[in-house]
């Protein structure tokens, strides 16, 4: 069976279920040879015929009740990659304003 290979972006997926009902999803459509769906990356690996087109994927994908686009060389930042940044900025806040806290809460118990 000759066969192209699509890798698309998947948002909405929260748990294991979600990716599996994904797959489910996906997999039962005519044409399609393999589905791997990676919930930490919000990712979604199909083999499938040339007869498939990526837009009838991500039908497939849409009425799951998930969202989905064709996944470009420059991919989109995963959500765990954003949210990493997020708590770094934090983190790059908080760490001066806390020594600040200290300071003033427990100096008189330094010297």
């Amino acid at each position: 069976m000759n066969g192209q290979q699509d890798t698309f972006c998947v948002t909405g997926m929260n748990c294991s279920a979600c990716s599996s009902r994904v797959e489910r999803a996906v997999g039962q459509l005519p044409g399609v040879q393999n589905v791997q769906v990676n919930l930490l990356t919000g990712s979604m690996r199909v083999c499938h015929e040339e007869t498939l087109t990526p837009q009838a994927i991500i039908a497939a994908v849409e009425a799951a009740g998930y969202g989905a686009e064709v996944m470009t060389e420059r991919r989109p930042a995963a959500p765990a990659e954003d949210a990493l940044k997020h708590m770094a900025l934090r983190l790059k806040i908080s760490l001066p304003l806390l020594t600040i806290l200290m300071y003033f809460t427990m100096g008189h118990m330094i010297g």
